[in-house]
């Protein structure tokens, strides 16, 4: 019989939630501070801030995963979803490149969901990381907004940020207020 640390099960999900935080906020102070500072200094600090925590935050929700992952209804499917994860958290190593690691996340939540594993979180994240991909393709398509000096539109990518970042950090903060309710099994009340 396996044995969980309900304390680190409990834990996990708020040191998730809280990641998912500091990045966008800390990628929203540097979008907003670099219209009226050049980008070396402070918005490039704070991005670089948000990247280190996307990185972190990214590992902390694979030991989520990883230590939920006896509960799938599917455990094959589950080890795809796993890879998949790994190789989004990976990805998020060129954090600037928002709807790529996104797309690698939110197709690796999706297999997770299907898996049955942590289904309403794992699919919640799904659907946020692959909205941020939709909206950042539709609003670049749109040509909404105006366009900086690489030819990228702000608003599509504020709109990517906003999706890949506040919607986990709500669905992270949900699952650790299910698991932290007392008298309930670790992570059973996540499903």
């Amino acid at each position: 019989m396996r044995t969980v640390n309900p304390t680190k099960s409990r834990m996990l999900p708020w040191i998730a939630t809280l990641g998912w935080v500091v990045v966008a906020s800390a990628w929203f102070a540097s979008m907003l501070l670099e219209r009226t500072r050049p980008w070396e200094g402070i918005p490039q600090q704070l991005f670089m801030l948000g990247a280190a925590a996307l990185l972190g935050t990214g590992v902390v929700v694979f030991l989520i995963v990883l230590e939920a992952r006896h509960e799938a209804g599917r455990p094959v499917l589950a080890k795809v979803g796993m890879v998949l994860l790994a190789l989004g958290v990976a990805a998020s190593f060129i954090a600037w490149a928002v709807p790529f690691w996104a797309a690698v996340y939110g197709v690796g939540m999706t297999v997770l969901a299907v898996a049955g594993l942590l289904r309403r979180t794992t699919g919640l994240l799904a659907a946020s990381f692959l909205g941020s991909v939709v909206a950042h393709v539709v609003m670049t398509a749109l040509k909404v907004g105006t366009p900086d000096a690489y030819g990228d539109y702000g608003v599509a990518g504020a709109a990517a940020v906003l999706l890949a970042t506040i919607g986990p950090a709500l669905a992270l903060g949900q699952l650790a207020r299910e698991t932290s309710e007392p008298g309930e099994p670790a992570m059973a009340a996540a499903h």
